[in-house]
């Protein structure tokens, strides 16, 4: 999570478009015939039996981003869902002081999905509303 939100963070900073795909693979969305062998890249430690099909592309290269978009088209059946609003259980909203992440919907569904939604709310100290600027980093 934390490369995501530095990755968030640098586009921020960059003016960066944060574009987002969604990609149907065979291993997700249909039955093989063949027997499939994977390796974890080395270092990854597997958190999650859930598999990730969503992708972010960022740059500033609109041409090579749109080149990017129908390379992967051309291999895989996908849906373009234009500008990041949603990625690993972050919100993600835009305005004028930058970027605004939010795991507020991740938090209600996992709240539904215990049924915990009729117990007593209490509050909690932590970092609230985190916003990050383009003044506030250096790159």
């Amino acid at each position: 999570m934390t490369t995501v939100r530095i990755l968030l963070v640098l586009a921020l900073i960059r003016s960066w478009n944060l574009q987002q795909l969604d990609i149907k693979n065979t291993f997700l969305h249909g039955d093989l015939q063949e027997v499939i062998y994977m390796n974890p890249p080395p270092g990854y430690k597997h958190s999650s039996p859930n598999q990730v099909y969503d992708m972010i592309i960022i740059g500033n290269d609109e041409v090579g981003i749109s080149h990017l978009k129908n390379l992967l088209h051309s291999s895989f059946k996908m849906k373009d869902l234009g500008k990041l609003t949603y990625f690993l259980s972050l919100e993600v909203s835009y305005g004028k002081e930058g970027i605004k992440l939010s795991q507020q919907k991740y938090a209600k569904d996992l709240v539904k999905l215990v049924n915990l939604t009729d117990n007593k709310k209490v509050h909690t100290l932590m970092e609230a509303n985190t916003k990050y600027k383009k003044e506030e980093g250096e790159c």
